[in-house]
């Protein structure tokens, strides 16, 4: 099949995706975008040598795939090439036309071009996207899918190159962590980890496969025993309302403050994805699951009375086969039981719901803006480590150019900006000292390093 028979296909592909959730109105905008995308990516290649245009169709093609469903972002998404490798003189108006949002988007996701002297721009670039989605996080939103597209393409460039594009590739991992979308966090670390560690993946792979494909017979056991438990049709919900998802190398990669690192593959290697009808069959299943099976101690999980940032409720478990097992030399099984929008929900976080993403993680998008007080700021070794951020460092400033509050306000207020339903506090590093009492009082530049909350962590008077 020739490249613009592959195009035709592909494009053809989308408009039907894109008509089954957006109105007639909007599909129109949407052909629109695509012909003013072909018009600036004419006679443009990728380095596979398919055409130009199979990027920005795969990007907003990725979005519905993956349950994103947000107009501004979809014909952002088509556009969002156009002012960077575009050549007409028009381009500018051309994006301008299709709405403030759309163009503020799409400005924040292209490249400041080289200077005359050739300096390197990638800190002024992340810097200027860091700045745009600070004000809408869909413009990373945007940017994350187009590199979610990237990478899956990335054999084309040589190792050294590779490796580069797939390190800086981390900041989407996080973005997307935060954001809930697991699934799309996990496809796309799937995607880059054999260039970052390319040894240690290929061995972790194998390891990883060979144990899933030894514990085939004992899921098989597991399975026939489940459905010998009575009443079970009449709480299921949906044809398919019992997968297993095989977990891939992304369960197993961590991040700290300095490094990432890929631990060594240990069980559960499966998830057990159970659909009941309501949270009521959600419990009714789980006793009657640790009823038939032998619960492991300390790994249930009650996400209907503590739901997830993403929304998701439900509730989580692993399970031996019986007590032989768990005591000899048996694996554990993951267990989920939730309705089937939570398991969306599980999946795809805040991207079933575009709308309150910009409200839902304001605090998250201020400290996307105090990472990019100047251009100078930005470090490129910190860059892949934006998105995770277990540390977060923010400048206390009165001039808001950063996070801003009141001259004299304590480490308290500043700690509920930052997490206003946080129950806990955990400490904070003001000017290189660690500092415990959150009553201590900050000055106007005061380097403050806020510690994450957690459940070991002081408890907080409410107000």
């Amino acid at each position: 099949m020739t490249p613009y028979a592959t195009m035709r296909t592909q494009r053809k592909r989308m408009i039907v995706a894109a008509k089954r959730v957006f109105t007639k109105d909007e599909i129109t905008t949407i052909k629109k975008a695509l012909f003013v995308a072909e018009k600036h990516h004419i006679g443009q290649y990728r380095h596979d040598g398919s055409l130009f245009m199979s990027h920005p169709v795969g990007v907003a093609q990725s979005m519905l795939d993956y349950e994103y469903v947000c107009f501004s972002s979809f014909v952002a998404a088509i556009l969002h090439d156009v002012l960077e490798d575009g050549q007409a003189a028009d381009r500018h108006s051309d994006v301008a036309s299709f709405g403030p949002e759309v163009y503020d988007i799409v400005n924040g996701c292209t490249k400041i071009p080289t200077d005359s002297h050739g300096s390197s721009t990638l800190q002024k670039t992340y810097g200027k996207l860091l700045r745009a989605s600070a004000i809408n996080i869909k413009t990373m939103v945007v940017k994350g899918f187009d590199v979610l597209h990237n990478s899956q393409s990335f054999d084309v460039h040589s190792e050294e190159k590779a490796r580069y594009k797939s390190n800086l590739a981390l900041i989407y991992v996080g973005i997307f962590r935060r954001l809930g979308a697991r699934k799309l966090a996990a496809d796309l670390l799937n995607n880059v980890l054999p260039y970052l560690e390319p040894i240690q993946y290929q061995h972790l792979y194998k390891t990883l496969v060979k144990a899933q494909n030894a514990g085939q017979k004992r899921r098989k056991k597991i399975i026939r025993q489940f459905w010998k438990i009575k009443g079970l049709n009449s709480v299921l919900h949906g044809q398919n309302a019992v997968r297993f998802q095989a977990h891939t190398l992304a369960e197993y990669f961590h991040v700290t403050p300095s490094k990432w690192f890929i631990s060594n593959v240990r069980p559960p290697f499966y998830t057990m994805e159970i659909s009941v009808r309501n949270n009521a069959a959600a419990w009714w299943l789980l006793g009657n699951i640790h009823k038939l099976f032998q619960p492991y101690a300390r790994t249930i999980r009650d996400y209907l009375n503590s739901p997830k940032l993403s929304g998701f409720q439900g509730l989580a478990s692993q399970i031996f086969l019986d007590k032989a097992q768990m005591y000899g030399d048996g694996v554990p099984l993951a267990v989920t039981i939730a309705k089937p929008s939570d398991h969306k929900k599980n999946q795809f976080g805040s991207l079933l719901d575009p709308s309150t993403l910009n409200n839902k993680f304001k605090t998250f998008r201020e400290v996307l803006q105090s990472f990019t007080l100047s251009e100078t700021d930005i470090r490129i070794d910190e860059l892949p480590y934006i998105g995770f951020q277990d540390r977060i460092s923010v400048i206390f400033a009165q001039d808001r150019r950063a996070l801003a509050i009141g001259q004299g306000d304590n480490i308290l207020s500043f700690y509920r900006m930052l997490f206003p339903r946080a129950k806990f506090f955990n400490g904070a590093v003001v000017n290189g000292i660690k500092q415990f009492d959150p009553e201590l009082q900050l000055h106007d530049g005061d380097v403050v390093d806020l510690l994450r909350p957690s459940s070991r962590s002081i408890r907080l008077p409410k107000g």
